[in-house]
């Protein structure tokens, strides 16, 4: 049961990869200052990645994640304040690109919940 959990988990935070992937393969192409809200991703991408680590030597995968997304606002925060003079206003692509990944996002979230609830009703 707690492999089948961490194998959805693992094609969630892979599907967002591939997501934040695209968009950094956009922004690379403007070659100017950042879009406003790049730090605040970057920061949850790297508070995620430690909430899973946490979470799997608890032994507990959504108390780990559920504390490295607290963790990683609170370092996007800080790197939003940090960087923010080198933030830019959104083009209309990008505008564009992160309405696609909000509802690829949405998606995959919904998946991951049917998933879960599966999980749980089989196993019972």
């Amino acid at each position: 049961m707690m492999a089948t959990i961490v194998i959805v988990l693992t094609v969630i935070l892979l599907s967002m990869g591939i997501i934040a992937a695209i968009v950094a393969k956009q922004n690379k192409k403007i070659k100017t200052k950042y879009p406003h809200g790049h730090w605040m991703g970057v920061g949850i991408s790297i508070g995620m990645a430690i909430g899973l680590i946490f979470g799997t030597v608890i032994q507990n995968i959504p108390i780990g994640i559920a504390a490295g997304l607290m963790l990683g606002v609170f370092i996007g925060i800080l790197l939003e304040i940090k960087n923010k003079d080198g933030a830019r206003p959104l083009t209309e692509q990008e505008k564009q690109i992160r309405k696609k990944a909000v509802i690829i996002g949405t998606l995959i979230l919904i998946i991951g919940i049917a998933c879960f609830l599966a999980i749980s009703f089989i196993g019972k």
